[in-house]
């Protein structure tokens, strides 16, 4: 059973080609599953704006950094996407003639809409709050995310091997380890992506050392 996916990959899925080649086809019953699809990409581009040239590079407007609270994607997040989730949790409760169980299958489960609530809500607001300082010319979503937090529970994971419930003074034990270690001990596993600025330490390596000559 396949428990991890890759971000990469969901977003080959996820993408506005995807959506365009259900298009096409022109199949009635993939109307919800298209509206999805481009949604969910949109949704994908606004909140994953990485550098200030990366919109031009792509040609996709969306990835374009934010440089106003009059940015148009901060209405389209919190009344379109949002109003979209609404809207589908409704239908699928109101559907008729099924268990309160299957009709919660009709839809995102309850934490990972209130997730996205969060998500939206919390970076449209605190996305305003940046650029109304001074000195702030542009924002970039891509920063607002909790990548270092998962990086250094992954480390802890790895200590722990196959431990999965570790005491207080194990979880203490290896917070001084990964300390000392620093950046030699690296996240090989996670829900994180690397940046491309982290150091590439390969653990196996046995190559030794240079030696300084001696003086004769």
């Amino acid at each position: 059973m396949i428990i991890l996916i890759s971000i990469l990959l969901l977003s080959q899925v996820i993408s506005t080609s995807v959506s365009h080649a259900l298009a096409i086809q022109g199949r009635h019953e993939t109307v919800s599953t298209r509206t999805f699809v481009s949604m969910v990409d949109k949704f994908f581009d606004c909140l994953n704006v990485k550098n200030p040239q990366q919109g031009r590079h792509t040609r996709k407007p969306d990835l374009e950094p934010y440089r106003s609270v009059e940015d148009a994607r901060f209405n389209w997040l919190e009344k379109e996407f949002l109003g979209f989730l609404d809207q589908w949790e409704r239908q699928s409760q109101a559907t008729p003639n099924m268990t309160k169980e299957d009709r919660n299958k009709l839809c995102l489960s309850k934490q990972t809409l209130e997730g996205l609530r969060i998500s939206v809500s919390s970076f449209v607001e605190l996305a305003k709050l940046l650029l109304q300082e001074d000195g702030v010319t542009f924002v970039l979503s891509d920063k607002f995310n909790q990548d270092p937090l998962e990086q250094h529970f992954a480390k802890q994971r790895r200590r722990c091997g196959a431990n999965e419930h570790p005491t207080v003074l194990e979880y203490g034990r290896n917070e001084i380890n990964i300390h000392v270690a620093g950046q030699m001990i690296a996240a090989v596993r996670g829900n994180c992506r690397g940046r491309a600025n982290d150091a590439q330490i390969d653990l196996n390596d046995d190559t030794p050392l240079p030696k300084r000559k001696r003086k004769r």
